[in-house]
């Protein structure tokens, strides 16, 4: 019987040994150096967006002792984190509202082409609370921190009163311009609808058709005059001086005639003889 016994231990140690010894190949082992640690619990869990892959299973200091050395047993055997993660100690709330402290592992911006393996080194940040962060301060030091926060606030009051007048301000202001600002926009409106109906009056006025029926009858007057003149230089060579100048007159209003109708079929022609030049009969040519 006590043989049996013995058996049983015997393998029962050699199975403790064997899983350990493929936990031990099939884990990571990775050094964090911290250089503000501050107190923390042993074995704190490590967590990579939020799933556990391992925790802390030493903690002493390095050879100077100018820092603190962490030792993280990561369980995942297929591991495959850039040697640049970020490791920081964090503060957390579990379910019976306990506060725990654990590791965060962040991924970089910028990963390393390598991956972590047995014995890397990683640098470690530590986040610290404000409440332990007072809680650890000096009398006088707390003292000082207190009246400058009065300070602020203070400042912070003032600062917040003078922005309430300057709004006041400007409000002022805005319900003084607004009826300049009113009355300006109708001006301006009554301006644009005085324009509009002197533009479609003078379409009107000196409309296409109207402007070309003009034209015919001018011309039609012209060569007439033009007939009259020849039958007269005819029967009185005596008045052909005056003749001439009729001529030249004549040619004067048949180009004045053509320049019109041809500005009158361009575009805008009601504005163009308002505020432009005929058109002269060459440059309609």
């Amino acid at each position: 019987m006590n043989n049996l016994y013995k058996s049983l231990i015997l393998i029962a140690l050699l199975m403790c040994l064997g899983a350990s010894y493929y936990i031990y190949k099939t884990s990571t082992f990775v050094t964090a150096e911290f250089h503000n640690l501050r107190p923390f619990h042993d074995r704190a869990p490590i967590y990579y967006n939020g799933f556990k892959i391992g925790k802390v299973v030493r903690v002493r200091p390095n050879d100077d002792y100018t820092a603190t050395i962490v030792t993280l047993w990561l369980h995942p055997h297929d591991l495959r984190l850039p040697t640049n993660v970020g490791v920081i100690l964090k503060k957390e709330k579990d379910r019976h509202d306990k506060k725990f402290d654990y590791i965060d592992i962040i991924y970089p911006k910028e990963p390393s082409g390598f991956f972590l393996k047995d014995g890397d080194r990683v640098a470690g940040k530590t986040t610290v609370e404000l409440e332990t962060y007072l809680a650890n301060q000096d009398p006088e030091s707390l003292e000082a921190i207190k009246g400058d926060f009065a300070e602020t606030v203070k400042n912070l009051n003032i600062t917040v009163q003078t922005l309430g007048d300057l709004f006041g301000t400007l409000n002022s202001m805005a319900e003084e311009v607004k009826p300049n600002i009113v009355k300006a926009s109708s001006n301006l409106t009554t301006t644009t609808n005085n324009l509009a109906e002197v533009s479609n009056s003078a379409n009107k006025a000196l409309s296409e058709e109207r402007m070309n029926t003009t034209a015919r009858n001018v011309q039609i007057m012209s060569k007439n005059m033009k007939l009259m003149t020849h039958e007269l230089n005819k029967t009185m060579p005596q008045v052909q001086c005056t003749i001439q100048k009729a001529n030249k007159v004549l040619c004067n209003v048949d180009e004045m005639t053509s320049g019109l109708n041809c500005t009158m079929k361009k575009p805008f022609g009601g504005f163009r003889l308002f505020f432009g030049s005929p058109i002269c009969k060459n440059r309609c040519k």
